[in-house]
């Protein structure tokens, strides 16, 4: 038998494997539902300490979703999808989500100049 021929072969026992067990577990890469979408992982390269302005960052950012009482810290919060679960069984069954949370956490200096950036990131799962 050749290479291949074992390859193919290993991949339908496989699937067939799953498909008795009832479960199936799908890699994605997107933004959670209700999630803002207009900040990532590279946004924060786009903000460079002592140019980048706190207008610059609200004209590029829109309305955060955090900020200190102070008003020199703000946050951007989003959630990226990474896999989707779903296992059934005879009796029922059930599907989530797993990915991570993440927090773009900037602060300002007294001339409202972006001072620091700080990327967050937590996993979660529903």
């Amino acid at each position: 038998m050749t290479r291949q021929a074992r390859k193919t072969r290993a991949l339908i026992v496989v699937g067939y494997l799953v498909a008795l067990a009832g479960c199936v577990v799908l890699p994605v890469d997107y933004h959670a539902s209700g999630s803002r979408m207009n900040v990532n992982q590279a946004t924060e390269s786009h903000l460079q300490p002592g140019v980048s302005t706190k207008e610059d960052v609200l004209l590029l950012l829109g309305e955060p979703d955090f900020c200190s009482e102070d008003g020199q810290t703000i946050g951007y919060s989003w959630t990226k999808v990474g896999v989707l679960w779903i296992v059934g069984t005879r009796y029922g069954g059930g599907e989530g989500e797993i990915g991570k949370n993440y927090v773009l956490e900037i602060v300002f200096d007294a001339s409202n100049r972006v001072a620091r950036t700080e990327l967050h990131q937590g996993l979660w799962s529903n």
